[in-house]
């Protein structure tokens, strides 16, 4: 998975270049890369978080980009950005980010 690392984070800059979708589309396209809708959502997702992408590849057994952001990335990025809230022993509501 270590060539995984850098795809993410090149996509994620060519993908700043480009205003529109159909642009990046073409950019795509032009350079032979042929991921399909979710990989390149996945992929740019990916290149947004290289930190946790990075350590999350490290140990993964998956294979799949989508399935590498949707079920461990995400809820990485997730769980560190939404505090839950929930009540204390004593009642009392806390913030706490697991």
């Amino acid at each position: 998975m270590a060539g995984l690392v850098t795809t993410p984070v090149t996509d994620m800059r060519a993908r700043g270049k480009f205003p529109s979708n159909n642009e990046f589309a073409d950019w795509l396209i032009r350079h032979r890369i042929g991921y399909n809708k979710n990989d390149r959502v996945a992929l740019i997702g990916m290149g947004n978080h290289p930190d946790a992408t990075r350590t999350v590849l490290q140990h993964t057994e998956r294979r799949s980009y989508r399935l590498i952001w949707e079920r461990e990335i995400s809820p990485l990025i997730d769980r560190d950005h939404f505090p839950s809230v929930g009540k204390t022993e004593t009642g009392e509501i806390s913030d706490t980010v697991h």
